[in-house]
C-alpha cells in the first residue's frame, strides 16, 4: 500500500461539492488512521447573514417604493 511519506498528514474533503464526493469514494482509510468529520460553522453563519441581508433588502425596496 502506498500513502503519504510524512507520519502526519491532514486531508480535507469538501463533501458539499461533486469533486469532494468523488475523491472520498476512492479515499483509503487504513488501520490506525484518525478520521474527524466536522461541519464548518461558517456555512451556518453565511446562511443567517444571507437571510438577514435579504430581510433588509426587502425593507429597503418597500421603503423606496413608498417614496
Amino acid at each position: 500500500m502506498n500513502g503519504p511519506r510524512q507520519p502526519r498528514v491532514v486531508f480535507t474533503l469538501d463533501l458539499t461539492k461533486a469533486d469532494g464526493l468523488f475523491s472520498a469514494r476512492n479515499f483509503w482509510i487504513n488501520s490506525g488512521d484518525v478520521v474527524l468529520v466536522t461541519e464548518s460553522p461558517i456555512n451556518g453563519t453565511r446562511t443567517v447573514l444571507g437571510l438577514v441581508g435579504s430581510v433588509f433588502g426587502v425593507f429597503n425596496t418597500v421603503g423606496n417604493s413608498a417614496n
